[in-house]
């Protein structure tokens, strides 16, 4: 019996946002002032920073550099060397945690935005997470909105650990929106540090 080749499919590579530089171009003109004003600092998130063992192979490691910040070294360690047909990206920045959902609304954005400009344009076996700030559900559902129209977002992205359970109504059009556009919801590994009770 012949056995057919099968596909590989990396559902998990985590492009890093190089710092709030990179997004700023992209966010609308009142939170770009803001950023650069209040020279608001990174926002990377902390569940597992990047000097953590498991946050990266250690043969993929290089010195002073974020691991996930090279399309290059993804190309080459990632998506060559196991032959991925496709791979889907979940960046993960600050813009899912802020304590301020409007500056996270806007980070999500920015993001969505880098991610395509940067990374899926530039390698065609790329798909991408939207990630929204599920702090402002009509906010992400809009941003979900947006993102629909280009094809290679296939999922909307949410952390585990929210200030409220996922199954609260809150986050019910967060899920609307999914729907509509027949994206799954991927749920990540992460956390606001902002517990339910």
């Amino acid at each position: 019996m012949l056995h057919k080749p099968t596909s590989v499919i990396d559902c998990d590579i985590h492009p890093a946002v190089p710092g709030n530089d990179a997004l700023i171009p992209f966010m609308d003109e009142y939170w770009q002032e803001q950023f650069i004003s209040r020279a608001i600092g990174e926002m990377d998130l902390a569940s597992y920073p990047p000097s953590v063992p498991l946050s990266c192979r250690p043969d993929w490691r290089q010195a002073g550099e974020k691991p996930g910040i090279s399309l290059d070294r993804c190309r080459e360690q990632a998506l060559d060397k196991f032959n991925c047909e496709f791979a889907i990206c979940n960046p993960l920045y600050g813009g899912q945690v802020a304590a301020s959902g409007l500056m996270g609304a806007e980070v999500c954005t920015a993001t969505n935005k880098w991610l395509a400009r940067e990374w899926l344009d530039a390698e065609p076996r790329l798909r991408g997470s939207i990630v929204v700030a599920s702090q402002l559900p009509d906010r992400a559902a809009e941003e979900i909105h947006r993102c629909a129209s280009d094809k290679r977002f296939v999922q909307v992205l949410l952390l585990a650990g929210n200030e409220m359970l996922l199954g609260r109504s809150h986050y019910w059009p967060i899920y609307e929106a999914a729907q509509k556009h027949g994206l799954p919801v991927g749920i990540h590994a992460g956390t606001m540090y902002r517990y339910p009770t």
